[in-house]
């Protein structure tokens, strides 16, 4: 499905993106998207690699962790707490790059 957009752009701007490559602005304007969601998803990746040393467990693993050998004291400490919840998003964030890149 297509869809008709009108944009009014500055010309500066313009002439910035007739100078990137593609065929045409639909063909344009799907590559910086393409771009912009491997950058996203390469900011996700390095946020999840930095909780996988941290804890030295992939996010399942941690989650498994976290529901049946956590101490108590150790899964509601804040920094625990914070980083599951940080954690977590980051993975709903890369999984959403993902099946964005995968439609354009």
């Amino acid at each position: 499905m297509t869809e008709t957009l009108t944009l009014q752009l500055p010309q500066a701007l313009t002439k910035q993106l007739e100078g990137l490559p593609g065929s045409s602005w639909s063909h344009k304007l799907r590559l910086l998207l393409k771009h912009h969601a491997l950058i996203q998803i390469q900011e996700a990746e390095s946020a999840i690699a930095t909780f996988e040393t941290k804890y030295s467990k992939t996010f399942a693993e941690f989650r498994s962790w976290w529901d049946s050998q956590a101490p108590e004291h150790e899964k509601h400490s804040y920094e625990v707490e914070k980083d599951y919840s940080e954690w977590e998003g980051w993975i709903g964030e890369r999984e959403y790059w993902i099946d964005a890149l995968k439609q354009l």
